[in-house]
């Protein structure tokens, strides 16, 4: 059931036993239901989706006409105020989704590299390192070179930094340096491990969603170093791509 005759036909089987004048206010929002249907996108919907928003506006359109949510005005802008907010409500919560995805992923990946970190027994001791030459962190102790721990991970094929302990050895730092497209071949392995599929479709995706979701990402303890130029929030570009810096803290493992 889809275009305008199978949006006709659903509303005329709704409409058995209403008033003609009621049918006519219905028929006079088929416009309005095509356009949300566009919106939100139909065609992961299709007939089920085209059903379901025809039903909710026969139902407002009813309810509102005995208890309207403004009365100055007319029933047919009130239906469309409201399916609008519906909307841009479910809308902000696919968006909300995505982003939950992306930190539960990333707090995911942190708990499942301390775990391989913790054991390590050869190591090595912390040590000065070149990509923290110039790192400052908040809270670790003032004139002091910061240490870390470098951990290639066999099976991701990338390299994590542990920072030495500080805060009363309470408080240290895993940071991760590398590309989107790294980080989604790194997804691409975590996922498989996990049974999952990589709700990112490619680095593209990927790259924009990190950029969108930073208030986000920090709100979930995730630090996005910036390198040298304030205006960018990515750490550096070498070999011609944008390299993405993480941080977060983590309790200390020593």
């Amino acid at each position: 059931m889809s275009g305008e005759d199978g949006y006709t036909s659903y509303h005329t089987s709704l409409l058995k036993g209403v008033s003609l004048s009621d049918y006519g206010r219905v028929k006079s929002n088929l416009k309005l239901l095509q356009v949300i249907s566009r919106k939100v996108g139909l065609a992961m919907g299709g007939k089920h989706m085209e059903q379901h928003l025809s039903t909710i506006i026969v139902i407002l359109d009813a309810v509102l006409e005995h208890l309207p949510a403004d009365a100055r005005m007319p029933i047919d802008k009130q239906t469309q105020q409201l399916i609008d907010k519906w909307v841009d409500r479910n809308s902000q919560t696919a968006r909300a989704s995505t982003s939950s995805t992306l930190v539960n992923l990333m707090d995911g990946l942190a708990r499942e590299l301390v775990v391989k970190i913790l054991s390590q027994k050869n190591m090595g001791d912390y040590h000065k390192h070149p990509e923290f030459e110039d790192r400052e962190i908040s809270g670790w102790p003032k004139g002091k070179s910061i240490e870390v721990k470098v951990f290639r991970d066999p099976e991701y094929a990338t390299t994590f930094f542990l920072t030495k302990p500080y805060k009363a050895k309470k408080v240290q730092r895993l940071e991760i340096i590398l590309t989107a497209g790294q980080l989604h071949t790194l997804f691409n392995r975590y996922c498989k491990n996990k049974g999952l599929k990589n709700p990112f479709d490619n680095p593209i995706s990927l790259g924009c969603r990190i950029s969108s979701d930073r208030k986000i990402m920090k709100l979930a303890g995730w630090e996005y170093v910036q390198g040298g130029n304030p205006e960018k929030i990515t750490y550096k570009r070498k070999g011609g791509y944008d390299h993405w810096r993480f941080s977060k803290i983590i309790n200390g493992i020593a």
